[in-house]
């Protein structure tokens, strides 16, 4: 039986939708996935937690937080021991009530950032890419940062509500959501302004992340794909090249071709490992762009100790101690932002293309 035309659409509607998604629940799962994995070489480790850096976006908050703050308040440290044997304790209830609200959140913001990138820049790219300009992957990143905005800013304001030390206190009575609401109504009167309620306190500090988050990912998603496009071109050409016959070496093992030059093993393995590495190194370049912008804007809070800080304030400090401040432990920042941004956009590919 064929398809209706209705049916069509909502099947490619749902297949344009699902690679942002899956994206965005990869990415807070890969950064914590890293952040163990590096956290096994003790003297890089030691180095990477010497300051006290925010992940890459779109984690908007740190998913485990609870889990965190019970660590500390036992005096032990967060890792997959203490994890599984917090579990074992008081059961899986505690993931669902504190952890997996904030997974679903930061997937929803990491939704919104690749299916806006994708529909942006299919509009502009065409279909097929045969209208691809460099530029394009900047301003399709630039409308993908202002979107997600909007749902990453409230995420970031409701946090400032919630008291994670009696939050986790009272864990085994109350969940993360219901916490933060209760903190928010008693804070807040609900008889105020819908609007005004909203713009003072969900939507607090939106221009200054939307600048952030714009330009961020605009670096973000241009840098990557113009060094993927580069990569895989370089791919193309290498794997190409005619080497003279009096390179060519005989087989080593019976049954093995005979490689084309002193490295040909590397030539015999397959061009999608090769497009695969090509998309981790230029998503690690892509991360790296992002946090060299984003970093000292973040940062500027706590240099000059306010939430807000105005340009006078800004100027000042920069005239009379330069930009250091602002970057003061960016180094460990782009190491710990590059896995999780790599494998992200890996599988963002992988779902999108059903190659790397």
């Amino acid at each position: 039986m064929e398809e209706t035309n209705a049916e069509k659409i909502e099947s490619e509607e749902g297949r344009e939708l699902w690679p942002g998604f899956v994206a965005g629940v990869v990415r807070p799962l890969a950064i914590k996935s890293a952040l163990l994995g590096v956290a096994a070489l003790k003297g890089l480790a030691k180095w990477l937690f010497k300051y006290p850096i925010k992940f890459f976006r779109p984690a908007a908050v740190n998913p485990w937080l609870v889990m965190r703050t019970i660590a500390e308040q036992e005096g032990r440290k967060l890792n997959m021991t203490f994890v599984k044997e917090t579990i074992q304790t008081e059961g899986f209830g505690l993931l669902g009530k504190n952890v997996l609200p904030l997974l679903f959140a930061n997937a929803a913001v990491g939704a919104v950032l690749f299916n806006t990138f994708s529909t942006t820049y299919e509009r502009l790219a065409g279909p097929d890419e045969s209208e691809y300009r460099p530029q394009h992957p900047f301003i399709a990143g630039f409308a993908a940062g202002v979107s997600q905005s909007f749902l990453a800013t409230p995420l970031e304001n409701i946090q400032r509500y919630v008291d994670m030390n009696e939050l986790s206190s009272q864990r085994r009575q109350t969940s993360l959501v219901k916490h933060a609401l209760e903190n928010l109504k008693a804070q807040f009167p609900t008889d105020a302004n819908p609007v005004a309620w909203t713009r003072a306190v969900l939507l607090r500090g939106l221009p200054h992340i939307i600048v952030k988050e714009s330009i961020g990912f605009s670096l973000f998603f241009g840098v990557y794909e113009n060094v993927r496009r580069g990569l895989r071109g370089a791919v193309d050409t290498w794997m190409a090249t005619t080497i003279p016959d009096s390179n060519i070496a005989a087989p080593s093992k019976p049954g093995l071709t005979p490689a084309t030059d002193a490295n040909g093993w590397l030539r015999g393995l397959p061009k999608g490992f090769w497009n695969g590495c090509a998309t981790v190194v230029a998503g690690c370049a892509g991360g790296a762009g992002y946090n060299l912008v984003t970093y000292p804007l973040t940062q500027m809070a706590s240099v000059t100790a306010s939430d807000h800080p105005g340009a006078g304030e800004i100027i000042g400090i920069v005239r009379k101690y330069g930009v250091r401040p602002f970057y003061t432990g960016v180094g460990a920042q782009l190491v710990r932002a590059a896995p999780p941004s790599a494998i992200a956009l890996l599988v963002y590919e992988i779902a999108t293309h059903g190659e790397a």
